[in-house]
């Protein structure tokens, strides 16, 4: 199944969770999220990797890891400051933070979700008995160690230039 067709699904799933938790984060910047971040990833290695064949050796591959992180990180902090919407997934931390009484914060609890996403999809990929750096490498680490961070960073930086306060 492809990406996504994953990321739809356990988006929609999530989404459910959502409506009774933080409804107030459902907009149209959720459902254009949940139909087009994996499609969109999905046309982009189709196109870069099996239509026109390009291949990187590794520097640029962690530099494009390195802006990618910080372009996605930015990115979500720009999409939940314009108030339209957050997808499924990037509000499981919100709802950490909401029923922890904000014990938790939303960097700890970004980083939490991520961390047991990957590794139920470890899980997963030891149970189907294949190796484990299949599915998970450098960037999966990166990310699910970073985006926290870096998301509250870029939100902390929006906030004080447009006086936005989530």
């Amino acid at each position: 199944m492809s990406f996504g067709n994953w990321q739809l699904i356990m988006n929609a799933v999530l989404l459910i969770i959502v409506w009774f938790t933080v409804r107030r984060f459902i907009g149209l910047g959720t459902i254009v999220n949940m139909i087009f971040v994996g499609y969109t990833a999905d046309f982009l290695c189709w196109l870069f990797l099996d239509q026109m064949g390009i291949l990187v050796n590794t520097p640029v591959r962690i530099l494009f890891l390195l802006l990618g992180t910080l372009f996605a990180s930015m990115g979500c902090a720009c999409y939940m400051l314009a108030d339209v919407g957050i997808s499924p997934y990037d509000s499981v931390a919100f709802i950490i933070t909401k029923y922890t009484g904000e014990k938790i914060s939303f960097r700890l609890a970004r980083v939490l979700s991520d961390v047991t996403v990957m590794l139920v999809g470890i899980a997963f990929c030891v149970m189907a008995h294949n190796r484990i750096w299949e599915i998970v490498g450098l960037g999966t680490v990166v990310n699910a160690c970073c985006n926290g961070p870096l998301i509250q960073f870029f939100r902390g930086r929006l906030e004080a230039m447009f006086g936005h306060d989530f």
